[in-house]
């Protein structure tokens, strides 16, 4: 246990418990929040950790237990040992290293005092000692509240986040609204900074960009042809070529990387001679038109 002092199991009133301090009801999925109305009522849960001052766990009981209209609970009293220690006590009992919610940490660090105190508990938030762990807290705490919400629900990272942030707030309603994926969600909010910073485009322009790009078929491709004009068309040209001169022939071209170089990479598998006939076939149809290709290259 974190606290070593005496601890004595007494039934307190419901009501009693509502005058101590509650500063440690930070948990918003403890594993106290869903037991079942049964247990409650036979007592089964573990006792409530009370101190003189402040209720250190088990919220998640006290509001069961209220609404039943359960007048008493076991407790679990303890001696005060300050704050940090019923902090530590409260985070040990909660057991949930890796899986507390963002905002549950942000709580957790205000709670706390100083960079001695973060890092003693590091191991219980994170499962691991991890000494940069309450800087991503406090940049996470930094981001507006939508954004704050995407990287909650696992819709975007929080270093894309932090990247983005100087975006118009009406941006991040925008894209929260939008049925897009994770990995297009970044692009997207990437791409448009760099349109917005290029630009010097005004909160009011940034957002309708937004807008037009959520309206179409294929909102990356849209964004990424305001920002690489030339490379989309180049793009464009060569799925057209491919198209127009290879298609089916299941032989797969790859220009280089944004068409810088000279190098065109070519790849085919055949099966017999009448198949490998068949590929060089359509090697020599492409002979005749590489230069069409080569016009690309940068």
């Amino acid at each position: 246990m974190v606290m070593e002092a005496e601890t004595k199991i007494e039934l307190r009133s419901v009501r009693e418990l509502e005058y101590l301090d509650r500063s440690l009801d930070i948990y918003t999925h403890s594993r106290t929040s869903e037991i079942h109305p049964d247990i409650i009522r036979k007592r089964l849960y573990p006792p409530v950790v009370v101190t003189d001052k402040r209720i250190v766990w088990g919220f998640g009981i006290i509001r069961s237990a209220r609404h039943l209209g359960e007048e008493l609970l076991l407790c679990n009293k303890t001696g005060e040992e300050g704050m940090f220690e019923a902090l530590k006590l409260s985070l040990e009992l909660e057991n949930r290293p890796r899986k507390y919610s963002w905002f549950e940490k942000v709580r957790i660090v205000k709670l706390s005092s100083g960079k001695n105190q973060l890092d003693e508990i590091g191991n219980l938030v994170e499962g691991k000692d991890d000494p940069e762990w309450y800087k991503r807290v406090l940049l996470f705490e930094s981001l507006p509240e939508t954004l704050q919400h995407l990287v909650e629900e696992e819709k975007l990272d929080l270093k894309t986040a932090n990247d983005v942030k100087g975006l118009p707030p009406g941006v991040f309603d925008t894209i929260a609204e939008g049925k897009i994926t994770f990995s297009q969600r970044r692009i997207i909010l990437r791409l448009l900074k760099e349109i917005a910073k290029r630009d010097e485009l005004g909160d009011k322009a940034v957002l309708e960009t937004l807008k037009s790009a959520m309206k179409h078929k294929d909102p990356v491709s849209y964004v990424e042809r305001l920002r690489y004009p030339e490379l989309t068309g180049m793009r464009e040209r060569f799925d057209s070529l491919y198209k127009k001169y290879l298609s089916g022939s299941k032989i797969r071209l790859y220009p280089p990387p944004y068409f810088e170089g000279s190098d065109f990479t070519l790849q085919f598998n055949f099966s017999g001679k009448r198949n490998f006939e068949k590929k060089i076939e359509y090697l020599e149809k492409l002979k005749g038109v590489i230069d069409e290709f080569l016009e690309l290259l940068r």
